[in-house]
């Protein structure tokens, strides 16, 4: 009995264990990540967040001319650049592709316009804070205000750094 008990007892731990494992996500390992980095005109670091290498992240901004809004893919590439994915808008217009050009092409459908591109990477992006273009940095579900960490005018900086993001104090 007291075997039977002790199987019991292991295996029921085994089992909360398991579970537990399955509501939280395995961390990232230093190889498999990037840090997204973002920063403001001093320097200082206003955003950091840990996404796996094959994880992409979207700006977003209000078009000036037609006022719908603009979504840009970016992901990573290598060492350590922001790979530009995607365009999509609404329509053609002031400062928005008609036609694709070299490593890039250019499609239609569902009411949108789809801009993709090959091998388009960059050190850093630099991001000057519009007054009405209410950019937005867009992470899986979540989304952030780039006011919040910059005043319209400002500029903020993105990077891409392989491995985990440091935690702060």
């Amino acid at each position: 009995m007291r075997i039977f008990t002790c199987c019991l007892f292991f295996s029921a731990l085994c089992l909360s264990l398991w579970a537990h494992a399955a509501e939280k996500p395995a961390p990232l390992m230093a190889e498999q990540a990037y840090c997204l980095e973002v920063r403001a005109t001093c320097g200082r670091t206003v955003f950091s967040q840990t996404l796996a290498r094959e994880e992409s992240f979207t700006l977003r901004h209000i078009h000036s001319v037609h006022k719908t809004p603009v979504l840009e893919d970016l992901g990573f590439g290598p060492g350590d650049s922001i790979a530009i994915l995607e365009g999509r808008y609404a329509d053609f217009g002031a400062g928005l592709p008609e036609r694709s050009e070299k490593n890039q092409t250019l499609s239609f459908g569902k009411g949108q316009a789809k801009l993709r591109f090959t091998q388009r990477h960059v050190p850093e992006i630099e991001l000057r804070v519009g007054r009405i273009a209410e950019h937005t940095l867009l992470v899986g579900d979540q989304a952030w205000p780039l006011t919040l960490w910059a005043a319209p005018g400002e500029y903020l900086v993105f990077k891409a750094r392989g491995g985990v993001c440091e935690q702060g104090p």
